[in-house]
């Protein structure tokens, strides 16, 4: 994720860096243990509803990825563990 910062970062103080959706899973808890969630930049309850929300789904996404792992034959590729569509 850094290397992709780099590369489009332009300098100024906030900078808007739009991932990829595969990289949605790995990068949320990330993003959420710096503090950079829906309820760190929104202190309202609905703040707060969306970042419990994003971590749930999260949870939720990472539970079924590692189920659907374990199943014999399983491609990780196939699996999409970068799939998360809700909108937090």
């Amino acid at each position: 994720m850094e290397e992709y910062v780099e590369q489009f970062s332009i300098g100024s103080a906030l900078t808007k860096v739009v991932l990829p959706a595969s990289e949605a899973l790995p990068a949320l808890p990330d993003l959420d243990s710096m503090g950079i969630n829906s309820y760190h930049l929104f202190t309202d309850l609905t703040g707060l509803a969306k970042m419990a929300t994003m971590r749930v789904l999260v949870e939720l996404a990472t539970e079924t990825a590692e189920h659907a792992l374990a199943s014999p034959g399983a491609d990780r590729d196939a699996v999409g563990l970068g799939r998360l569509s809700a909108t937090v």
